[in-house]
């Protein structure tokens, strides 16, 4: 005769061992809990000091370029005064050089220092240094850091267009007639903007006539309001300007 069979009963594990993997849960969900509480406040941290510090930079580079621009202000206003506003010849006009080139000297950052006439004539000086695209397209004499541009219109108003090249001391190196060299001051957007209203203007970025960089020009109507002057500034000159300031980060 077969024994009874006994009912298996399963064997429970010890109070003690419920509760310990109960308080070993807690706390890893606490302790997560506390990290990822950690990482979300760090993360929070660092993305407000990156925030600061880019305002910083923003804040400086907009301090830095007020004081790059108002040389600039600055120089254009004094020309609107200068007797180059009443010359009437390119002759009489060249006895302007030197102030131009110590307004140049001055603010090195500047493309080109020019006039614009309400008769189409135009007289501008710019820089030559040794890096300018115009010394080769231009073929530049070799000791040449200036060139001086002019349009002239007789009565009729026939144009004339010369190109003055001339060394460091304004010792003119060449002269040459440049019937290719067709411009109307007059047609530009920075003339007709200055010459609308009395405050000096800004004009957007565009395709410069002779250099064909992109820039921008300042410009402002002479207190005769006959006439417009204005200064020339490239994209290209900025951003090397700005690239060599020590407050903008490395990439």
């Amino acid at each position: 005769m077969s024994s009874p069979t006994v009912a298996h009963i399963p064997r429970q594990l010890p109070l003690r061992i419920h509760i310990a993997t109960l308080f070993i849960t807690l706390i890893l969900i606490l302790g997560g809990a506390v990290i990822w509480n950690d990482h979300i406040g760090t993360t929070r941290l660092m993305l407000q000091a990156e925030d600061e510090r880019f305002e910083r930079i923003a804040d400086r580079t907009s301090q830095y370029l007020h004081n790059l621009f108002t040389p600039v202000v600055i120089t254009v206003e004094l020309l609107g005064w200068q007797k180059l506003v009443q010359a009437t010849s390119l002759e009489e006009r060249l006895t302007s050089l030197p102030y131009l080139r110590k307004a140049l000297e001055q603010a090195p950052h500047l493309s080109a220092l020019f006039i614009g006439y309400d008769d189409g004539d135009f007289f501008l000086l710019r820089p030559l240094p040794d890096d300018s695209p115009l010394r080769q397209t231009l073929n530049t004499p070799e000791s040449a850091r200036y060139l001086v541009q002019s349009m002239e219109r007789d009565a009729p108003g026939a144009a004339t267009g010369t190109y003055l090249f001339y060394d460091a001391q304004l010792n003119v190196l060449h002269r040459e007639l440049r019937p290719d060299y067709q411009f109307d001051p007059r047609q530009r957007p920075w003339y007709q903007m200055a010459l609308g209203q009395v405050e000096r203007t800004y004009t957007e970025s565009y395709l410069f006539f002779t250099t064909h960089e992109v820039g921008a020009t300042l410009a402002q109507r002479t207190a005769a309001g006959t006439s417009v002057v204005g200064a020339d500034l490239t994209l290209r000159q900025i951003s090397t300007v700005l690239a060599t300031s020590r407050f903008l980060p490395s990439a």
